[in-house]
C-alpha cells in the first residue's frame, strides 16, 4: 500500500505510532514535507480523517491526509534528506534488529 502526495519528501519517519506521527504532524504543520512510514491501519485511519494533534498546553489541529506522503514500504525512505526515528523509551533497545535490511 503506498499513498503518495508529494513525489520528494524530506523528512520521513519509520512506522508512525503515536509519537511519529504527531512529530511528523507538527512538521507538516510547520510547511515541511512529511513522509510517514506506516501500518496499514494506520495510514487508512489518516486518509479517511486526516491527522489529529493535541496537546495538554491546548494545541488541537488536523493536519489532511493530501498534506502527508504515507507508506507501508520501507522504500519510501530512497531520498529522503532527514530519517526522524521516534520510538517509545521500552522500543529503543529493538529497534536496530527491527529494522534490518534497510538502507539508511
Amino acid at each position: 500500500m503506498e499513498r503518495q502526495n508529494d513525489p520528494g519528501p524530506t523528512d520521513r519517519h519509520r512506522r508512525a505510532g503515536s509519537i511519529g506521527c504527531f512529530v511528523g504532524g507538527m512538521a507538516a504543520a510547520a510547511g515541511r514535507r512529511v513522509a510517514l512510514l506506516a501500518r496499514p491501519r494506520v495510514i487508512q485511519e489518516i486518509e479517511a480523517g486526516g491527522l489529529r494533534l493535541t496537546s495538554f498546553e491546548g494545541l488541537d489541529s488536523k493536519i489532511a491526509s493530501s498534506q502527508l506522503t504515507m507508506s507501508d514500504d520501507p522504500s519510501i525512505f530512497g531520498d529522503a534528506g532527514v530519517v526522524l526515528v521516534t520510538v517509545k523509551s521500552a522500543d529503543t533497545a529493538g529497534w536496530p534488529t527491527s529494522s534490518q535490511g534497510m538502507r539508511l
